[in-house]
């Protein structure tokens, strides 16, 4: 998941640089780590991206689902390990976007 909100808003970040309209979206799985999360962004002087919830926001679910309602994405970071790519990120995936996710079994290498 988004954990403690440090990559997504790295990402934020990134795509923002030089003014760009860029956009994030966090997913965590675990519920009680969306508001810590969060709270790490205020921490961070970063509190207006929440203002804008079409360009930042961390929400609890899970991840294999993607975010459909905010897709199409260009990029997308996968933290969790999946027995196989996830057919629903595919789906929101652009053309032609990039997608990074560790592939493989439980306990294996991926």
């Amino acid at each position: 998941g988004s954990g403690s909100g440090y990559l997504t808003a790295a990402m934020k970040a990134m795509v923002s640089e030089g003014g760009a309209p860029g956009a994030a979206f966090g997913i965590e799985y675990v519920e009680p780590l969306v508001p810590w999360s969060l709270g790490n962004i205020k921490l961070d002087n970063k509190g207006q991206w929440l203002a804008d919830p079409g360009s930042f926001q961390i929400r609890h679910g899970d991840g294999s689902q993607g975010w459909e309602d905010q897709g199409p994405f260009n990029a997308i970071h996968v933290g969790a390990a999946a027995p196989q790519i996830p057919k629903p990120l595919v789906d929101q995936l652009a053309r032609p976007g990039r997608m990074v996710v560790p592939v493989g079994q439980q306990h294996m290498s991926q």
